[in-house]
């Protein structure tokens, strides 16, 4: 199986792999998949007993399992098998560990512990369902506090939810309207021009992160003002993002070309990008995750900026893949994969990086419709969704969302339909998820948001 660091974010989870371990702690050595009867079974062998916690998303549908207080020793894995397609995992909280499956669909769910190891059965229900969030609960360990049952999401003291939403810090998202000032960028037939449309749907997604209090959105430049695309990245290592957004619209010679497309950094773009933070590291800022290369040989000063960015590439195609299954819901996308090029503004070594191309504005049908109020904001709704959709799966360390498996945990003067607004959803999408019935929800409650 393919290690991939969970979160991306700070070097510091990749380091965690070459420092020692805790003795006491459990060791997961090998997961096997088997299938029989449409039911898939996944088994999980470690050295010793953990505790463990378990939720179902969609939109794409996984399952994520969260083991406490146990390292990764994981080789030869199989990476799919009946409905799991893939498996990732990462280190979580320093000393847990997420595996997160990636399903061909909707699946029951059904995990318990068998001596060392643990057992989840899959069985699909359907192109259309939601993975259940039932939660088996762990023997013979207590059941974490928070956790789900058969019955829905618990609720945590209303106290506890206070000190720690006091204690955490949003999510940090830096949206970069793409040109500016001096700078135009591309003009369409009917003279709208790129730098004016990329503010426009950049300052609508700024709206939508601000209203929700888990994201800290910060803009690149809120005015029509020139930016170097130095500048750009230099705003996101200042406010220490845990996301960069570039925000344009695309352009071409033949004017029925139309569609969006989402781009990452290529590989090649990465490499010329490492040798310019080597050649100039005596006067490089530390990585996000504060680790410095300063002060390193060129050996080592080399591995460390390799891996960290080998996992903010791979947090890259991740973020650009949840934002184009997003945007493929209100608007045609002219490449349907995530693309890579050696962008500029996608060269942070230590922070994932996304340029978004809305659409085209060389094609006067999709000219008009970047100048439409509506369309702008359908996209920075879909761009929101897909930027939350990867947060959810991937929780920068001291959030609320790492805290608590990306659940949404209720506040004081939260609703169904505050919640369904804010999240883009319906009530009625949460209340199945949740498996609610009626319109009550409790401060503390744990909630899913499809």
């Amino acid at each position: 199986m393919k290690q991939r660091a969970w979160s991306k974010f700070g070097l510091w989870l990749l380091l965690t792999a070459l420092l020692p371990w805790s003795a006491a702690a459990a060791t997961l050595d090998r997961i096997e998949l088997s299938q029989a009867s449409g039911t898939t079974t996944v088994t999980l062998h470690s050295s010793s007993e953990t505790k463990y916690h378990y939720f179902g998303l969609s939109n794409p549908d996984r399952l994520v399992l969260d083991l406490s207080s146990i390292t990764s020793n994981l080789k030869g894995a199989s990476a799919h098998g009946g409905v799991v397609k893939k498996i990732r995992s990462g280190k979580r909280n320093n000393n847990d560990l997420r595996i997160v499956f990636d399903l061909t669909g909707a699946v029951t769910v059904d995990v318990k512990r068998a001596g060392n190891k643990i057992v989840a059965r899959l069985q699909a229900v359907g192109k259309h369902g939601t993975v259940p969030v039932s939660q088996a609960t762990p023997k013979p360990a207590a059941k974490p506090r928070g956790s789900s049952s058969a019955a829905g999401p618990a609720a945590l003291d209303p106290d506890v939810v206070k000190q720690e939403i006091k204690r955490r810090r949003p999510i940090r998202v830096v949206i970069d309207a793409g040109h500016g000032g001096k700078d135009t960028g591309a003009i369409g037939p009917g003279g709208t021009r790129e730098k004016d449309v990329a503010l426009a749907v950049a300052k609508r997604l700024y709206n939508i992160l601000n209203e929700s209090p888990d994201f800290a959105p910060i803009m690149s430049r809120d005015n029509d003002r020139f930016l170097k695309l130095r500048q750009r990245t230099n705003v996101a290592r200042t406010h220490k993002a845990d996301a960069f957004v570039s925000v344009h619209a695309n352009s071409f010679t033949k004017s029925s070309v139309k569609g969006g497309a989402v781009y990452a950094l290529s590989i090649g773009g990465a490499s010329s990008e490492h040798a310019r933070w080597l050649a100039e590291r005596e006067n490089a800022a530390d990585l996000v995750g504060g680790v410095s290369i300063q002060d390193k040989d060129n050996s080592l000063a080399s591995v460390l900026l390799d891996l960290s960015q080998t996992a903010t590439l791979e947090a890259s195609l991740e973020l650009a893949s949840d934002v184009i299954n997003e945007m493929a819901k209100v608007a045609p996308m002219h490449k349907k994969s995530v693309q890579q090029a050696g962008f500029l503004v996608l060269k942070s070594p230590d922070i994932p990086s996304i340029l978004v191309e809305t659409a085209f504005i060389s094609n006067p049908k999709e000219e008009r419709k970047l100048r439409d109020a509506r369309f702008q904001q359908k996209l920075a709704s879909a761009l929101f969704k897909g930027i939350r959709n990867f947060f959810v799966t991937n929780p920068p360390p001291g959030t609320l969302f790492a805290s608590h498996g990306g659940r949404y945990i209720v506040r004081p003067g939260d609703t169904l339909g505050v919640l369904a607004q804010r999240w883009g959803t319906s009530v009625a999408a949460i209340s199945k998820a949740n498996n609610i019935r009626g319109s009550n929800i409790a401060v503390g409650q744990q909630l899913v948001i499809p």
